[in-house]
């Protein structure tokens, strides 16, 4: 929950989702990402090592990232082949005590269930020449990055 006042306005809210109650598999890790060094935090592929971070991408229902550190802020890096003849290179903020959620595609007829997994929730498209559509199916590892030592705590759950 977030308090957020503009002008004496409270506009903070809450927002829950319920995730899959198919769920069998909850994976969290405490990742250390070194200074200015790519550290893998999940990777996608046709076999499932919860060790290594290694999963199956239609499986997972939800994705959280979570920066540990109080101070310094982290880039959160998306990875991949190449569509349309460019490879995929997505990064997004994730400032010091902040966290980032990917869910599973969420069944609006039935509120809280889930249609599919992450890999179809996260979907970029560019425009102009060469243009593509990228969806999660695409990604095959996420990583993160930052100026300074710090700890990414990874949660993930699957069916």
């Amino acid at each position: 929950m977030k308090s957020v006042f503009v002008n004496g306005m409270n506009l903070g809210g809450r927002k829950t989702i319920t995730v899959s109650t198919n769920i069998n598999q909850f994976t969290r890790q405490v990742k250390k990402v070194k200074t200015n060094t790519l550290s893998s935090l999940v990777s996608f592929s046709t076999t499932t090592n919860e060790n290594t971070g290694q999963y199956l991408a239609e499986k997972i229902r939800y994705l959280r990232f979570t920066n540990l550190s109080t101070t310094v802020d982290a880039m959160i890096h998306f990875h991949g082949g190449n569509v349309s003849g460019n490879p995929i290179n997505a990064y997004f903020s994730l400032p010091a005590n902040t966290s980032m959620m990917i869910f599973g595609n969420v069944d609006t007829s039935s509120p809280g269930s889930n249609k599919e997994g992450v890999e179809k929730s996260f979907f970029v498209t560019t425009s102009g020449p060469g243009s593509s559509s990228v969806t999660l199916e695409d990604v095959e590892k996420i990583n993160a990055v930052s100026t300074s030592d710090i700890q990414i705590e990874t949660i993930v759950a699957t069916v």
